[in-house]
């Protein structure tokens, strides 16, 4: 470099000194912007998925509360539905040996009066729609499933896969929220196949349309095995547990004996608890001798208006039934177990609108609800399932 030449920057300092400017340009950014705050821990209450509150309406009812218990045509608006998301009509659709679909007035019965009649049938459906409540359909029932009817159609597979097809037409023209299958029970391994293969077989069909289907068990192993195998449990998406009065020798466990049949399902058959409902019975039981005034079992609306009992009372004049308190015990315990909801056997056994609401099964297992809910709020989910 000659002499009295401008002189240049050295690159190594000029570069530095760029370096530096930037680096502390990213220094100033961070300082600048706040900090993230830390990820905020889930309360697995509040993100559990919703409990849903179920309620059954057997064909019997109409016939029993409007013409027998004299309440007449407005007999819909004395029945109890609070909190209610689905009513599910039972002993309503039978199969048919081709793998139809019998309802009770199609075909006439030849050996008396139509029962419940389409008439019947769309007052329910009309009534409980209208008040936001979705309607469900019971195939089965304890003791009779049409002479074995099912078991042919669920072994066979062209009137299984018709009576899947019947099914879903049945639901998507009543605007159907849910199937509920009620087998009492399978007696054999086949019979026990046989069944998971009809619950997939429907699923398939009415589940793209957002029809769930719904399983009634026990709590306990039938017949000496599992009266619903795997691949019925894996098929269906809930499962309605049927432990809605413990037997005279566990009356005073009453706690004891739901929790038993529940940890079966979760410990034993690792069931995902949000399939798994609490079924709740709205009636009383006695192992006295059965007379026309003291009948077996007696509903709980009876049993209210004949003695009264108090909310903590769990027995009356021999019954031994659900009362307020047990009710929500039964609701808390669901809920603090994960499960899907409880269900109530049956709406027409509840007190009626004209009694007080704190008297009221459906109103307790509202009111406890609502007050779980309060403490932890749980997102909406969607659908029926």
């Amino acid at each position: 470099m000659t002499e009295g030449a401008p002189r240049r920057p050295y690159r190594g300092f000029r570069n530095g000194i760029l370096g530096a400017l930037m680096l502390g340009a990213a220094f100033a950014g961070c300082r600048t912007a706040p900090p993230e705050p830390p990820a905020a821990r889930p309360d697995p209450l509040a993100v559990r998925r919703t409990f849903r509150v179920v309620s059954y309406l057997p064909d019997y009812a109409v016939r029993q509360m409007r013409d027998l218990d004299g309440y007449g045509p407005q007999w819909l608006d004395r029945l109890r539905l609070e909190g209610v998301e689905c009513l599910i009509l039972h002993g309503v659709v039978d199969p048919t040996p081709a793998g139809g679909i019998a309802l009770p007035w199609n075909p006439a019965p030849s050996n008396g009066p139509v029962k419940f009649s389409d008439s019947d049938f769309l007052q329910i459906r009309n009534h409980v729609q209208a008040r936001g409540i979705r309607l469900g359909i019971s195939v089965g029932g304890e003791g009779w499933m049409n002479g074995g009817t099912l078991a042919k159609v669920a072994a066979d597979p062209t009137t299984r896969a018709a009576f899947a097809a019947a099914m879903a037409r049945f639901c998507a023209a009543n605007s159907m929220a849910m199937i509920d299958f009620d087998w009492e029970y399978p007696k054999t391994r086949r019979e026990e196949a046989d069944y998971g293969r009809l619950i997939a077989e429907v699923k398939a069909r009415v589940g793209p349309s957002g029809t769930a289907v719904s399983v009634c068990v026990g709590g306990a192993e039938m017949h000496g095995r599992p009266h619903v195998d795997e691949a019925t449990v894996r098929a269906a998406d809930r499962l309605h547990l049927m432990a809605y009065l413990p037997p005279a020798d566990q009356k005073n466990a009453r706690m004891a004996y739901l929790q038993k049949h529940v940890r079966y399902w979760l410990d034993v058959r690792r069931l995902p608890p949000e399939k798994l409902f609490v079924g709740i019975g709205f009636f009383g039981r006695q192992t006295g001798p059965c007379t026309a005034g003291r009948p077996r079992h007696l509903a709980y609306r009876k049993i209210y208006d004949a003695y009264h009992p108090l909310p903590g009372d769990e027995a009356a004049a021999g019954y031994w039934f659900n009362g307020i308190d047990t009710v929500a015990r039964q609701v808390e315990y669901a809920w603090s177990q994960g499960l899907g909801g409880v269900f109530a056997w049956d709406a027409a056994q509840d007190v009626t609108t004209d009694r007080p609401t704190g008297a009221s099964l459906q109103a307790a297992i509202d009111r406890t609800l609502r007050r779980l809910q309060h403490a932890h709020p749980a997102p909406a989910a969607a659908g029926i399932q």
